[in-house]
Formats: structure tokens, sequence, C-alpha cells
């Protein structure tokens, strides 16, 4: 199957997939980064501060789990074979 650009949707799936793995390990160093040199320093000088960093992490969780959540349910009225796949619903 060849996509708009003449490119097969194989090499463009390949291609994606590519650039998330980069992107994963980016962001591992970068949240490496960010706990060690700014997080961890900010909470040993300012220990009530970690509220609002705890406040901040709750929302990205609740985000990427809504994220998901929708993308899940994009996939699954797509049918076929991903309807078969059982997930656990997100409490």
């Amino acid at each position: 199957m060849k996509t708009g650009g003449g490119l097969s949707a194989d090499w463009a799936f390949r291609a994606r997939r590519a650039l998330l793995c980069r992107h994963i390990t980016v962001d591992i160093g970068h949240a490496d980064g960010w706990l060690n040199n700014v997080i961890v320093p900010i909470g040993k000088k300012h220990p009530a501060a970690m509220e609002e960093v705890f406040f901040g992490a709750a929302l990205r969780l609740q985000t990427c789990n809504d994220y998901y959540d929708g993308l899940l349910a994009a996939l699954q009225s797509l049918g076929g074979s991903l309807s078969s796949h059982s997930v656990p619903p997100s409490e």
C-alpha cells in the first residue's frame, strides 16, 4: 500500500516507530535531568513546594490517562481484530 506521497505504509510505520523510540530515550534523560537538577534541589530548599510538584504530576498522569483512553476508543471504533483484545478499564 502506498501513501499519498508515494511512500509505503510499512515504511511510514517503521519511521514513526523509530521516532517514538528515540523520543522515549530522550524523555528518560530529560526526566532524569529535571528530577535531579530541578525538582530535588527545590524540594530540599523549599519542602512546601513539593505539594505543587505532586499536584502537577497528578495532572500529567490524568492527562495521559485521558489521552490513552481516547486513543483506545478510537482504535476500537475501527473494528476488526483490534476489538478482540481485552484492556482492563482505568479507574
